[in-house]
């Protein structure tokens, strides 16, 4: 009689199998399976049964020309049921990042960009959004990047600015149809705003220190020289003496010469315009407050910081015109469990002000608050993610929240998400 060795689909166990049965219970594990059976002729493997379909295939096993002639069999199928399975895959991933999930979703591609984080963001009268990108799966590369405002897609990306050592310390910002980006080796380059592509670039003998607006033809570059450096924006050639890029009116030698008009700046990604630092030491000791920052509100104050006796809570107070305290809050919920230090970020709009705390220390995930400027009143707080933030800024479209690799959009009246950027 006949006995074959059959390999149990539950527990991998070998039965011996005698006879010519259709199916067979595992003496191990009791589970009964139909047996894969197969032809004489080139060891075609055979379905079983159509009215046993249900049940559980034990695979019957037989010599090493029984497993070549089965490879040589399923190898095609193999691969166009893999090949299946992938653009399924792909189609439905394709169909979810059509969505308000469009930017994390690209970051899942290879080498995808995420967001630097680093440094802030330049937010156009549109809605779109300025920053800088960063791939470091392959290679460590730093580029400018827009981001659609609506859904935080890349509208473009530019050429590689540098590695994230040759541009952290630049300066990216915005002159009306260019960006300028000045390296920390005091090369200057220009990309066009409406597709990244490059401009021009010149390399200048001294650092950066700021960008200020000369007119419709000029970009004044000041380094850290303190002395100012035209540019046209045509060519980034040098535009001749700064009196004659700012319209000063020449004066005679002997006589004092005017004092050159102020820089306007250029909007740059360096840091959140929204907030200033502050030292104001007899206010900290009037309000028993650790100043972090002080921003300003149309009729009074913002100030920011922790308490300066006892638990270091964050801490936020709204002064009035006359520094007369209206409400004074702690920002975590918890606050004798939180960690002791000053809010993490501050965001002022036109009717809240949002901060990003650690709610107990700072290897967990941060916090995002934001509070009603009448009152105080907490309106809403969520765990923002697993990395510390960088930035907070209120544009018209709601919260934007920056930090290491991702930048995401989240609404103003609950702090639930609408997109993120990155990984």
């Amino acid at each position: 009689m006949k006995a074959i060795a059959v390999t149990c689909p539950h527990c991998g166990a070998r039965v011996q199998v005698t006879g010519d049965p259709d199916t067979v219970r595992c003496e191990y594990c009791g589970t009964t399976s139909v047996i894969q059976r197969r032809t004489r002729v080139l060891e075609r493997v055979l379905p079983p049964p159509p009215n046993q379909q249900r049940m559980p295939v034990a695979v019957q096993r037989r010599g090493s020309m029984t497993a070549i002639s089965l490879l040589g069999t399923l190898l095609p199928i193999g691969i166009g049921i893999g090949a299946t399975v992938y653009v399924q895959r792909y189609a439905q991933q394709a169909v979810h990042t059509a969505g308000s999930t469009a930017g994390r979703a690209a970051s899942h591609a290879p080498d995808a960009p995420e967001w630097q984080g680093t440094d802030g963001a330049i937010v156009l009268a549109n809605g779109d959004i300025l920053g800088r990108s960063r791939r470091v799966r392959q290679a460590d590369e730093v580029r400018a990047i827009l981001l659609d405002g609506a859904s935080g897609t890349p509208r473009w990306e530019s050429a590689p600015l540098g590695t994230y050592s040759d541009t952290y310390q630049g300066k990216l910002a915005l002159a009306g149809d260019l960006i300028v980006f000045a390296s920390p080796r005091a090369e200057v380059r220009a990309l066009a705003l409406a597709d990244g592509k490059e401009r021009w670039r010149t390399q200048l003998d001294e650092r950066v220190a700021q960008l200020c607006d000369g007119g419709t033809d000029v970009i004044i570059v000041v380094a850290t020289d303190d002395v100012a450096r035209p540019l046209l924006r045509a060519t980034g050639k040098p535009a001749g003496t700064l009196a004659g890029a700012l319209e000063l009116d020449p004066k005679p030698p002997k006589k004092p010469k005017p004092k050159p008009k102020a820089c306007t700046r250029l909007p740059t990604d360096g840091s959140d315009d929204t907030t200033a630092s502050s030292s104001n030491y007899d206010l900290g000791r009037k309000l028993d407050l650790s100043i972090n920052r002080v921003l300003p509100l149309p009729d009074g104050r913002l100030v920011s910081g922790q308490r300066e006796k006892g638990t270091r809570v964050p801490t936020l107070v709204s002064l009035d015109a006359k520094q007369h305290v209206r409400w004074k809050i702690d920002v975590p919920i918890d606050p004798l469990g939180s960690q002791e230090r000053a809010p993490e970020a501050l965001a002022l709009g036109e009717h809240e002000a949002c901060a990003a705390y650690y709610a107990k220390n700072i290897t967990e995930p941060p916090h995002l608050a934001c509070f009603a400027l009448t009152d105080g009143h907490r309106t809403w707080d969520v765990v923002a993610g697993d990395r510390s933030i960088s930035m907070l800024r209120v544009v018209a479209g709601g919260l934007l929240v920056g930090s290491t690799g991702t930048l995401e959009l989240r609404e103003l009246a609950t702090g639930t998400p609408r997109w993120t950027f990155g990984r």
